[in-house]
């Protein structure tokens, strides 16, 4: 395969599943570091381009991140970031502000800090945030993937806020031009996927990567063993923590039916392989509370490679897009290789614990919301260790329909509590015909502690969990009926 690193053109061929991050540093490129090997600290941190020259920069975990799935693409590393021997301004700014101690993560805070003020130049040349506070504000969401274990957080924040201004009022992206080879003529912008030979003539290629349905239904009859591989924010781990080899994976970023997003006039569809930084954007008018929560689902790396089919399919009951599904009365469209389809409400999706009712040959293509759930009452709530970059203890999902001022139609799903996520019935049947008064409140939520058995872990109790599934229960009812509750968030 062919990938623009670091404006060079290179010819990729390898035998075996590696990681970005175990190809750069095979390269000599070792200004990437491996920290947690499980995408949670950044300091892996590269920038992928999809379209040299012309998309945004997308700041990655390099090492979770398949490197086949690079075909034809820009990747950026902090060896990249000079042009003719001169220092990025994040970087100049990183010196001038001793945002370096132990230096270990500094790389990918460069990382992070450099895709976002590209975009934001490219994006929105010239345009100031009204106040420093909200500028502050999007370098903390730009390094919120980023752990600095040094608590070296004030003096780079000043430099992401410096480097902004500067690049603002002085600089014009270094990668938003098209890419061009040592004789001045543009490089092929449409560079074929990777051409995968089976040498042996018996083994399974490494990745497959169709474009279209019909090319992803073949491949999975030709290789039923294959694994379907989107973001691989989670399956990659197998790999990176588990040591296990996979060994025949077929991609399915590229396959158009799956990588799309589409709103009717009474139906909103995500195709399984969208990744959450699109469909925060793509929603944000429909379904602007969901943009909320996103800011606590990961982190931007995260939410730039992982999918709403992953999020599903790894069933996960820490997943916190299960509960949100199962209250909007979301559907999954499931398809098997023989180009048979068929819809499950996402509340029958999980069979126990990380299993579901998919069958051999099936696979998740999209999901589908009615139009119509948008209108009642929503409310989610996360809770976890840090407020950012975080798997939740307890996810609590709720949505509320008050005609008459009478509860027509409730739905609360939790995740966190059990094996699989789950929908409190009970409770949800009880309020119904109900006005949201006092007594009733205290009554649901009696009704919802006898009705849940929470699991105790390294990250919670029982106790702690059943409490706070109360409290988020409570908070949703309040909320409901227009009681004002302020928000507690912790600050960097």
């Amino acid at each position: 395969m062919k990938i623009y690193l670091n404006n060079v053109l290179m010819d990729v061929s390898v035998s075996e599943q590696l990681t970005v991050l175990q190809y750069l540093r095979g390269q000599g490129l070792t200004g990437t570091k491996e920290g947690c090997a499980s995408g949670d600290c950044g300091a892996c941190t590269v920038l992928v381009q999809d379209k040299p020259g012309e998309s945004v920069l997308l700041p990655i975990n390099s090492c979770i991140t398949p490197l086949l799935q690079l075909a034809g693409k820009r990747l950026i590393t902090v060896e990249g970031l000079t042009a003719e021997q001169e220092w990025h301004p994040v970087q100049q700014q990183m010196i001038a502000n001793h945002g370096s101690q132990c230096g270990f993560c500094t790389p990918g805070f460069v990382m992070s800090l450099a895709g976002w003020t590209e975009n934001r130049v490219s994006m929105r040349p010239g345009t100031v945030p009204d106040t420093e506070d909200s500028l502050r504000a999007e370098v903390i969401e730009a390094i919120s993937g980023n752990l600095c274990r040094c608590t070296g957080y004030q003096p780079i924040i000043a430099a992401g806020l410096a480097a902004a201004m500067e690049m603002n009022v002085e600089h014009h992206s270094r990668f938003s031009t098209p890419m061009q080879n040592d004789s001045g003529s543009q490089f092929d912008d449409a560079l074929p996927g990777p051409i995968l030979v089976d040498e042996a003539g018996s083994e399974a290629p490494l990745m497959l990567c169709p474009k279209n349905l019909s090319e992803l239904d073949a491949n999975l009859k030709q290789f039923p063993q294959a694994r379907i591989c989107a973001g691989g924010t989670d399956l990659f781990l197998e790999k990176t923590q588990q040591g296990n080899a996979l060994e025949c994976l077929v991609s399915t970023l590229d396959v158009a039916e799956l990588s799309s997003c589409s709103i009717s006039a009474d139906t909103l569809v995500i195709g399984a392989a969208v990744s959450f930084a699109v469909i925060e954007h793509f929603c944000q008018t429909i379904w602007p509370d969901l943009g909320q929560l996103l800011d606590r689902f990961g982190s931007p790396q995260i939410r730039n490679r992982g999918t709403l089919g992953g999020n599903l399919a790894t069933a996960s009951p820490i997943g916190d897009m299960l509960p949100i599904l199962m209250v909007m009365n979301a559907t999954i469209i499931v398809r098997s290789y023989e180009g048979v389809e068929r819809n499950i409400a996402v509340a029958a999706f999980f069979s126990g614990y990380r299993n579901t009712v998919l069958a051999e040959g099936e696979y998740i293509k999209a999901i589908s919301i009615g139009r119509d759930e948008f209108s009642g009452f929503r409310r989610y709530f996360k809770n976890s260790k840090r407020t950012m970059d975080d798997i939740s203890t307890v996810m609590g999902a709720f949505y509320i329909d008050v005609q008459s001022s009478q509860v027509s139609v409730a739905r609360i799903a939790y995740g966190g509590l059990a094996a699989t996520p789950l929908r409190i019935t009970s409770v949800e049947t009880y309020l119904q015909g109900k006005a949201v008064s006092e007594i009733n409140i205290d009554r649901a939520l009696a009704l919802l502690e006898a009705a849940i058995n929470p699991l105790s872990d390294v990250r919670a109790s029982a106790d702690y969990r059943s409490q706070v599934a109360v409290n988020m229960l409570d908070r949703a009812l309040r909320e409901q009926s227009g009681e004002v509750i302020p928000s507690v968030t912790a600050g960097v």
